[in-house]
């Protein structure tokens, strides 16, 4: 079910849904970091947003970046949702469905910016748990995407993703280093008394 009034972040204008994720905390920092993100260094071609959720980070690039933006998300209304709020704030994005960016071209993209479930658990069958549990480690779904776009990204493209310190970060970062990544790590900003959130921009 759509609310059915108009937010406003980060001069976004959205619409919550009952069955897609956001904005919550940990969405209004991806944003902040990719507002101040110089995408001017990045190399030609499309920029693309995973698990978009309510696909903010998506709509903050079209309306600023100058380019052609890909949202994707297994979710078939998040997808609905990103394309409303884009159309919302002015601009529009292109919906994938797909798991992480397995239905996009490879060397296609410039930027991938993700923010992936990434509490540690087993998932559920419905689009809530879909939405939160990024598998037993919490860093099982930001790797299936580290590792779609290694394949995905043109030379001096960037990935820049969102994790929590309650999920296998030591790993995440052994494994994405052995894709070829190189890592960079912002943080913490602490969330409650427990978590720590930390953004990844990560380059081969």
């Amino acid at each position: 079910m759509w609310d059915t009034h108009i937010r406003k972040v980060y001069d976004l204008n959205f619409r919550r849904h009952e069955d897609v994720y956001g904005p919550e905390e940990d969405t209004v920092i991806l944003l902040q970091h990719l507002s101040q993100f110089d995408h001017r260094g990045l190399p030609p071609g499309p920029v693309a947003e995973a698990c978009c959720g309510l696909g903010l980070a998506g709509v903050l690039m079209a309306m600023n970046w100058g380019r052609q933006v890909i949202v994707s998300d297994i979710n078939p209304k998040a997808l609905a949702a990103a394309r409303e709020n884009a159309a919302a704030s002015g601009t529009s994005v292109q919906p994938v469905r797909t798991y992480g960016l397995k239905g996009i071209r490879d060397g296609t993209l410039s930027f991938v910016a993700c923010n992936p479930p990434y509490l540690p658990g087993n998932g559920g069958e419905d689009w809530e748990s879909a939405a939160l549990d990024g598998g037993p480690r919490g860093v099982e779904t930001a790797l299936e995407v580290a590792r779609d776009a290694s394949g995905r990204l043109r030379e001096g493209g960037r990935v820049m993703m969102l994790l929590s310190s309650l999920g296998d970060l030591e790993n995440f970062e052994e494994e994405a280093r052995g894709m070829g990544f190189s890592i960079e790590r912002s943080g913490p900003h602490p969330v409650g008394d427990f978590e720590r959130l930390y953004v990844y921009t990560m380059a081969l």
